[in-house]
């Protein structure tokens, strides 16, 4: 076995998308009812939203060479040699 073979598979944008469009729909629940005194709970939501942005997720995702497997590869690492492995099964 010549190549490498790299699976790699990062965390879902799904609750970034889902904190936005709460903040957009908490602003326009704002302005529509004219609640203007519950303006900061938009800002706190729109700052726990672009903080959420910025922290760096983890990649999770196995790696496989000519000499060892290696789980959680970007994560802390754990290289188990491949004659150490009687056989793999892969389910989903």
């Amino acid at each position: 076995m010549s190549d490498v073979y790299e699976y790699r598979q990062s965390s879902s944008k799904g609750v970034i998308w889902l904190a936005l469009a709460g903040a957009a729909l908490l602003m326009f629940a704002v302005w529509f009812y004219d609640a203007y005194h519950l303006l900061w709970l938009v800002w706190i939501f729109g700052a726990v939203t672009i903080a959420w942005v910025l922290i760096p997720q983890r990649v999770a995702g196995n790696r496989l060479d000519n000499r060892h497997l290696t789980l959680s590869a970007w994560h802390q690492p754990r290289p188990i040699p491949l004659d150490d492995i009687a056989h793999l099964r892969v389910t989903p």
